[in-house]
């Protein structure tokens, strides 16, 4: 391969039609294919590998944002799976987000997510790639909710949270079918962990976490279209009220939306003061969408339980979260 980027053409792939992307533009990948030589799922899948990198990610903005007419500033933020970029269009700022996995970022779902919200819910999407390797959002003006609790304001940002959910759970959303049900994944991956392959004893805490998803799931009167990553940093609290972003778009349990609502973050926070929080927020969060504080609890440590038992199944020594764990379940059974 020979330069930084090359162009992938999907003009010719008439069988491909979605009202979510810009079926026929051009879009960056690292290699060049026609409809003609490969079908459009193996297509997806040789993009899948293809990574950006520090190197490669600034030229891939550079060539959306000529093609979209966009004037590239900043790149803002970086998290694990994507870049954004603060870029100007001719209506005003927008964000422009590219993901370092072509065709693997598994946002899907959530562009889906969002298109469904009533406006002034959610972040609006303007435009995605046909893989969604670039995604054109709105701007928002304000600051996410984490930076609100850290100022002491703790109470109001769980209200406003409380706030968003309960949109979400008011929204029509079109085949919600389609979303992927998170339960059943959550079971899979807990059930791995029965045995090691050293043939140690598995974690203390999973048969407890087997019985509490198992008891969740059978209780669940019915399963709902969520956000999946409703924390505080993923709502912006903006001059016309709360806006949410990065949603993952899943089916499940209304109370399991609040799990990590109710407990993030946890770096520097005391064990005692840990317990607070979470008989602080579950109420709130409990009255937003008619649910009882303890099935938020329950839920949100089957999902803390994933993390550091399934998460952690390959560490040495004990997970950093095992302590949060530990407490999260104890309320639990309470």
């Amino acid at each position: 391969m020979s330069g930084t980027l090359c162009a992938l053409d999907l003009r010719s792939t008439s069988s491909y039609q979605s009202p979510t992307v810009d079926v026929g533009e051009r879009f960056d990948c690292q290699f060049f294919v026609t409809s003609a030589q490969f079908p459009f799922e193996k297509t997806v899948k040789m993009c899948a590998a293809m990574k950006l990198n520090e190197t490669t990610i600034g030229p891939a903005a550079a060539k959306i944002a000529k093609r979209w007419r966009l004037d590239i500033g900043d790149r803002v933020a970086e998290t694990p799976r994507a870049y954004v970029y603060r870029v100007e269009r001719r209506e005003g700022p927008a964000a422009l987000k590219i993901y370092k996995r072509i065709g693997a970022a598994g946002e899907g779902a959530g562009i889906q997510f969002l298109r469904n919200l009533d406006t002034g819910i959610g972040v609006e999407v303007y435009r995605t790639t046909a893989l969604r390797s670039a995604v054109l959002m709105e701007w928002l003006e304000g600051e996410p909710l984490d930076h609100l609790a850290k100022r002491g304001k703790d109470k109001e940002a769980t209200l406003l949270a409380g706030q968003v959910a309960h949109a979400i759970g008011e929204a029509r959303f079109r085949y919600p079918f389609l979303y992927k049900r998170i339960a059943p994944s959550l079971v899979r991956d807990l059930r791995l962990c029965q045995t090691k392959p050293d043939g140690s004893e598995p974690h203390p805490d999973l048969a407890h976490t087997i019985a509490l998803v198992s008891h969740l799931i059978v209780t669940t009167p019915q399963e709902q279209v969520v956000h999946g990553d409703l924390r505080f940093s993923n709502i912006f609290l903006t001059a016309q009220g709360p806006r949410l972003i990065d949603p993952k778009g899943f089916r499940a349990d209304p109370a399991f939306e609040f799990s990590k609502t109710l407990i993030d973050p946890y770096a520097g926070t005391s064990l005692a003061a840990f317990e607070t929080r979470i008989a602080q927020r579950a109420p709130v969060l409990a009255n937003a969408i008619q649910t009882s504080p303890k099935r938020i609890i329950q839920w949100a440590a089957v999902l803390l339980a994933h993390t550091v038992i399934y998460g952690g199944r390959k560490r040495k020594t004990d997970h950093p979260l095992t302590p949060y764990l530990a407490t999260l379940l104890s309320l639990s059974a309470q």
